[in-house]
């Protein structure tokens, strides 16, 4: 993506346990965040039918 531009791209996340402790990490492709300056992440929820 160019500088100064917005859009859009895929990630997912992944949590590791070492004893006590748990990192949740972000993992996406190199170019996605090259270059950027800022950004933002956001989550969106599935609606599941007949979930009780």
């Amino acid at each position: 993506m160019r500088k100064g531009k917005n859009g859009s791209e895929t990630g997912f996340i992944s949590s590791h346990k070492y004893k006590e402790n748990e990192a949740l990490c972000i993992v996406t492709n190199k170019y996605v965040v090259k270059n950027a300056v800022k950004g933002g992440i956001t989550f969106m929820k599935k609606k599941i039918k007949n979930q009780l």
